[in-house]
């Protein structure tokens, strides 16, 4: 390390440890997702990052309180948050065609394993000479304009606070080379020269300690082949149902109501309804932002395009039901769950993305019938996405109907990005059931996760042909 200090990487490092807080990991957890809701360039409000967090709102709420260095603006929604900030600062991080603020120069080292790549605009703050570089999720520079490029450090004496950007982070800066940073740390006592390497590897153990975030974050996030998707166990078994349980009352009714639209029209409902609806739930401005953080919506230009099951735009799944107009359903399990949540009869008319054959489900009572008789479902998921993407970019794409197993498999085959299973006919309608089935009744306060039925146990009769089956 270049250091005009003869502090080692392992004391620079304690004393980050103990200048900061100590979260647990469902702490962990909570601050990772406020970090990761900030990029979407807007307030963080307390209910959207407890959905995020999956915790309780009343514990996301005592521990924002609790922590230093946690700015709000006047309506109690989170603005900046260790290291990332809305407001213009000296150092601009662009994340996913976004403009954010990194609070000093050393932050998009670890923020970059918080949120994702990041493209890292700053100066040297003697010569103001442009410095630019990308830093990646697992924490990799690249593109540096400088190659010779070193930051001016502090090693800090006392805990942080609500002070902690005039206390530590003016004096964390980037420079073009050693020689202006020398130059810059001679004017200032208690600073010092280290390398970016140096910086980055403090950048990782600090992120490890307070976000949990020790490895690139699609290799915590990515399901493997040797374990089964379904397995009750995985965190996104409960779908949609569950993350609806999680979120409070009068976004769960917003949140309905935005379905029963979808439903009764067949299009998505446009932003001036959800806005009149909202209110008239007593919910204000930010309600679609936190039904779109916890996984229940997309937006596009001020308009629902996803409400899972719901697509605003067509897919190869088109689901008409008794007394409804048709609509477009995100994946294969969605189009199956919509019988079940409106409690009607209908068709499910797909395609299958291997070789574009037809696939047909009717559904008439309890009785549902495949054509053709061996059609099945993958059950799929992209294994390169991260932990901050949304179900409609990781599992609906691959989520899809097959004519045959032949089928499912040869997809699954040639494409190894793709971490899926085969689902029996009977398997994926469970699934569809057990996801979608509750969205629309009311007074559900949580989801109980149904363990599987004894393997002695036939969950369904089938006909003879296996073709038919009654549920």
């Amino acid at each position: 390390m270049t250091a005009q200090a003869t502090f080692s990487l392992d004391a620079i490092d304690a004393a980050l440890a103990a200048a900061g807080p100590s979260p647990d990991p469902d702490e962990q957890r909570l601050a990772a997702a406020v970090l990761r809701l900030l990029t979407a360039g807007e307030p963080v409000s307390i209910p959207a990052a407890a959905t995020a967090a999956r915790i309780p709102g009343p514990r996301a709420e005592a521990v924002l309180r609790s922590w230093p260095a946690v700015f709000w603006d006047g309506h109690d929604r989170v603005t900046g948050f260790w290291g990332l900030a809305l407001a213009e600062m000296p150092h601009q991080v662009r994340h996913a065609g976004r403009d954010l603020y990194a609070w000093c120069g050393w932050d998009p080292l670890f923020l970059a394993r918080v949120i994702g790549d990041l493209q890292v605009a700053t100066a040297d703050p003697v010569t103001g000479e442009a410095i630019a570089y990308r830093v990646g999720a697992d924490g990799v520079l690249t593109g540096a304009s400088h190659p010779d490029a070193v930051l001016s450090f502090l090693r800090p004496g006392r805990p942080w606070d609500g002070a902690v950007i005039a206390t530590f982070c003016h004096y964390v800066w980037h420079f073009t080379g050693p020689a202006t940073a020398q130059q810059w740390t001679a004017a200032h006592p208690g600073t010092f020269v280290i390398s970016l390497g140096d910086a980055a590897e403090l950048a990782r153990r600090h992120a490890t300690r307070a976000f949990g975030a020790g490895t690139p974050r699609d290799e915590t996030a990515r399901p493997r082949r040797d374990r089964t998707m379904t397995d009750q166990n995985e965190p996104w078994r409960g779908g949609s149902a569950e993350r609806q349980a999680c979120i409070p009352a009068p976004l769960r009714d917003l949140h309905r109501a935005i379905l029963r639209q979808f439903l009764q029209t067949g299009t998505p409902p446009t932003a001036a309804w959800i806005t009149g609806t909202a209110t008239a739930l007593g919910l204000d401005a930010t309600a679609l932002a936190d039904l779109e953080a916890a996984d229940l919506v997309r937006t596009a230009d001020g308009r629902v395009t996803v409400a899972y099951p719901f697509s605003g735009t067509p897919t190869r799944q088109r689901v008409e039901l008794v007394g409804f107009p048709g609509v477009y359903a995100m994946c294969a399990i969605d189009a199956l769950g919509l019988p079940a949540m409106a409690g009607r009869d209908g068709q499910i008319t797909a395609t299958d993305p291997y070789d574009d054959a037809p696939v047909q489900v009717l559904v008439r009572g309890r009785m549902w019938t495949w054509i053709p008789p061996g059609a099945v479902v993958v059950y799929g998921r992209t294994a390169d996405c991260g932990t901050d993407c949304g179900s409609w970019e990781v599992m609906c794409p691959h989520t899809t109907f097959h004519a045959s197993r032949d089928s499912a498999q040869a997809y699954l085959a040639a494409r190894p990005v793709i971490d899926g299973e085969i689902l029996s006919q009977q398997a994926a309608i469970d699934l569809g059931r057990r996801i979608f089935g509750p969205l629309l009744r009311a007074g559900r306060t949580h989801t109980a996760r149904p363990g599987r039925l004894p393997a002695d146990r036939p969950s369904a009769v089938h006909s003879p042909d296996k073709s038919t089956t009654f549920a």
